[in-house]
């Protein structure tokens, strides 16, 4: 009986320890800093998950998304404009490393604006 408790003690941490490691999440990677040449400095922010990299500038409800290529470049766009009217595009494009990215942001209203943002680094615990 107690060779029984045993096998099945093994056997329940074993699989819970198999579906706690085989779903990894993918790595969430977030950079900050300042985005200059337009206006006001004003902050931003970036983030990447795998392929996949958001865009905030001014750092408001305006989201950018788009792809990181496998050499870390990247274009992330938003169309503003309803349906029907004439577009109104954001643009973001630049490289990210593990470390920092750059970014060129272009919009109808403002050609050029630069940001060199930083990998901000947190633990949850």
């Amino acid at each position: 009986m107690v060779r029984f408790y045993l096998v099945f003690w093994v056997a329940l941490l074993g699989g819970c320890a198999t579906v706690a490691g085989g779903a990894r999440q993918p790595t969430l990677l977030r950079f900050a800093g300042q985005l200059s040449g337009c206006g006001e400095t004003t902050a931003a922010t970036l983030t990447r998950t795998a392929d996949a990299v958001s865009f905030a500038p001014s750092d408001g409800v305006l989201v950018l998304r788009g792809t990181v290529a496998a050499d870390g470049a990247f274009t992330a766009r938003l169309n503003t404009q309803p349906p029907g009217k004439p577009p109104f595009l954001l643009t973001a494009t630049g490289q990210v490393d593990a470390e920092s990215a750059t970014v060129s942001y272009v919009t109808p209203r403002c050609p050029q604006a630069t940001a060199t943002l930083k990998r901000m680094h947190y633990a949850l615990f």
